[in-house]
């Protein structure tokens, strides 16, 4: 495999593997290796991510309408909820 550098980070390259004591193969060599071996940061997170885009998989309209049914019912609750507790006059917390 052969990989054409730009002239000016060429002479970067040239200046650090000099610095490193070491000859620019090498030192690329190192660098690249350091690089693709490198654990992922954050890889539970990531995982995390994942899951959650798979979740949001497309929904068919009856299941959607139903979640949305079971929604209103936990609203309407929460707000009759509070009215007993409360009275009348209260603010609600999901307004009609």
């Amino acid at each position: 495999m052969t990989i054409t550098i730009p002239s000016g980070v060429e002479s970067l390259l040239i200046e650090a593997a000099n610095s490193a004591g070491v000859d620019a193969e090498t030192f690329v060599l190192h660098a690249i290796q350091t690089q693709l071996l490198k654990p992922v940061r954050n890889q539970a997170t990531l995982a995390m991510f994942e899951r959650w885009d798979a979740a949001q998989a497309p929904i068919d309209p009856q299941a959607l309408s139903q979640q949305r049914g079971q929604l209103k019912q936990l609203m309407d609750a929460m707000n009759e909820s509070r009215v007993q507790s409360d009275g009348d006059a209260t603010r609600l917390i999901f307004p009609r």
